[in-house]
Formats: structure tokens, C-alpha cells, sequence
């Protein structure tokens, strides 16, 4: 078992010192002002409003002229109050994130438009994503577990094409709270790459992620794609249960047939295996963690149901010329349907 150092949870940076964070400390006091409504960036980009505001950096919704007034995400990395070990790894972190968003491409990842730097201040431009975070749609309630299981093959995926890289990109953040349901298509978008990394083996990096999320190894500055693994493990276990990680001590997730008996055996399986604390007895890659949940999705009871359900057909009009809706054997649809219509 590794013996843990954990990451300051203000700011997710490695201090000599875990009882202060200097940071926080300097950033409490900070009375440098925000970008308010109306102000204008770059002479093309207006503030709408402010989204979030971080220790490291502070996100605004936008307008951009230079795209038709189209909204866009505006992403300021904070930097003036830092010292200057932190702020030299901050900056890093922030052009780490603007370089990986500019050579990837995928569905599930956000468009970079561009970065800049306007004075001492730098800045990220990216596509907004309407919709809820995973965490806003686990606080609404209890969700199905086969809608927990699609988005888990779609996490999987996204997570299979970091690491296939041939600079394996350890995302080192996954979480409810980073990852949105699009509001128009369904799809999920992995955001916030501000602690991603190319991964090379063995390498000692900085202490980063999100207590509750972040594999034991992440406190020791190790991550591989299995750390990814674990926090899916996490995330699906937080959508599943509704427990919450980040409020209770690290790596003490109740298993989720205590919280949740109606879930399948399959889908408790495959959470427990992801949130080993051993990386060994995790899946192996996101491939392997996908055809898993692909196997256990088809033991779930909703699409048990759904193979073995009779055939229905529902009247949308009365009358000879009543419109029948189909289901998925049409010939026996339309052999019902001329019943109905000669009686």
C-alpha cells in the first residue's frame, strides 16, 4: 500500500508544507476585481458572466464578435498572487491544457478556438457546452442504472482514445462535476484538462486531482491510464449511489450493492474492480473496462425487458384511417393493425 501524501485539496498544487497553503492564503485576500458584465476582452470577447472562480483560475461565459456574438467558454488563468514556484507550475499547467486541446480532436472533448495573453493576464477560448454536469444530474435524484452504464461506455471511450495516444495523455481529474451532458445531443464532454498530462512511465510528477476521485498512486505524483480507471470507478459509483466521495475520507467508498441493492451484480462488479486501491487489479485499459460495461448493460432489467417485451401497437387516430405506430417486426404490426381496422 502506498503511504500517502495527499495534494493540498485548496488548490491541487504539492507544497513542502500540507498545514498551510499559501495560496489560499493569498488568494483570500486578493482584491484584484473579476472581469464584470459588459467588459470587453481582447476588443472581441464580452463578458456575459462568471461560471466559476477558482484558486488557479476563474471561467466566464462570453460573447464572441469575431463569430457572430456565438457564446463561448473564456477560461483566465490566475496567476498574479501566486509565488513564484507555484506560478511558474500554474502557467505550466495552463499551457499544457491549451496544447492538448489544440492537437486532439474528438466528440467528447471541447473545441479550443485560441489563446492569448492580454497584459499579465492569459486566457483560454472554448467551445460552450449547454447542459448539465453528471454531478447536477446525480443530485436530481436517483439515476437508472442502464443511463449510469451508456455513460460509462462513453467515458471508457473517450478515455481509450487519450491513452491510445502515442503520448498517452493521463487525464488525473475525472469527475461528476468535470464531465457535461450536452443539452441538444445527449453526448458527454470531458472538460477542464488543466491537470492532464503526457504520460511517460515512471515518471514522478506533481501531486494532483480531487480527493474522493484521485488514485491512491496520484497522492505519490504516479498516474497511468489505470488512475483514470479508478476515477471512472468513482464517478460511476458517485452516479449510482449518490454518495458523495469528496465529503468522506479518500478510498472508503461503501460498496454499492450496501447503498443501492437493486443494481445489478454485473455493474456493482465492475465498479469495485475499478476503485482497487492496487493499480494491478484494476482493468488492465478503458477497452477492456468498455466491453465490460457493454456486457454488463445487456444484464440490466430495462433491456432485459426490453429483448423480451410483447410487441405493441399504439392507435394515434380512430377511424379507417387510424395511424398505427410500428415496433420493431412491422409485418406483424401491419397483420394486427388489418385485424383492428376489418373489426
Amino acid at each position: 500500500m502506498f503511504g500517502l501524501v495527499a495534494p493540498c485539496a485548496m488548490c491541487g498544487l504539492h507544497h513542502s508544507s500540507n498545514v498551510v497553503c499559501p495560496i489560499s492564503q493569498l488568494l483570500v485576500g486578493d482584491a484584484r476585481p473579476t472581469l464584470a458584465s459588459g467588459m470587453v476582452v481582447a476588443r472581441r470577447y464580452q463578458i456575459i458572466e462568471i461560471l466559476h472562480r477558482g484558486s488557479m483560475s476563474t471561467v466566464y461565459r462570453a460573447t464572441d464578435a469575431g463569430r457572430c456574438q456565438q457564446r463561448v467558454i473564456l477560461k483566465e488563468l490566475n496567476l498574479h498572487a501566486l509565488p513564484p514556484a507555484e506560478s511558474a507550475e500554474a502557467f505550466n499547467w495552463f499551457l499544457r491544457e491549451a496544447h492538448l486541446l489544440s492537437t486532439i480532436r474528438h466528440r467528447a472533448l471541447p473545441r479550443l478556438h485560441t489563446s492569448f495573453s492580454e497584459g499579465a493576464r492569459h486566457y483560454l477560448v472554448m467551445e460552450e457546452i449547454p447542459g448539465l454536469s453528471l454531478e447536477m444530474r446525480s443530485r436530481q435524484g436517483a439515476l437508472p442504472e442502464d443511463q449510469v452504464l451508456r455513460w460509462g461506455i462513453e467515458l471508457c471511450d473517450v478515455l481509450h482514445f487519450l491513452h491510445s495516444q502515442r503520448e498517452p495523455i493521463v487525464y488525473r481529474d475525472l469527475k461528476p462535476s468535470n464531465v457535461l451532458e450536452h443539452a441538444q445531443t445527449g453526448r458527454l464532454v470531458l472538460v477542464d484538462f488543466g491537470v492532464a498530462r503526457r504520460a511517460t512511465p515512471g515518471q514522478v510528477g506533481t501531486a494532483v486531482g480531487t480527493p474522493g476521485y484521485a488514485a491512491p498512486e496520484q497522492y505519490q505524483g504516479f498516474a497511468d491510464a489505470r488512475s483514470d480507471l479508478y476515477a471512472l470507478g468513482a464517478t460511476l459509483h458517485r452516479l449510482l449511489t449518490g454518495y458523495d466521495a469528496e465529503q468522506e475520507r479518500p478510498f472508503r467508498q461503501p460498496p454499492v450493492l450496501g447503498l443501492r441493492p437493486t443494481v445489478t451484480g454485473a455493474t456493482a462488479a465492475i465498479v469495485d474492480r475499478a476503485l482497487s486501491l492496487e493499480p494491478a487489479r484494476r482493468y488492465r485499459s478503458a477497452r477492456v473496462m468498455r466491453d465490460a460495461v457493454r456486457k454488463a448493460l445487456k444484464q440490466t432489467p430495462d433491456r432485459r425487458y426490453a429483448a423480451t417485451a410483447p410487441l405493441l401497437c399504439t392507435a394515434l387516430e380512430t377511424g379507417p384511417t387510424a395511424a398505427l405506430r410500428f415496433g420493431p417486426t412491422p409485418s406483424c404490426c401491419f397483420m394486427i393493425g388489418a385485424w383492428l381496422l376489418a373489426g
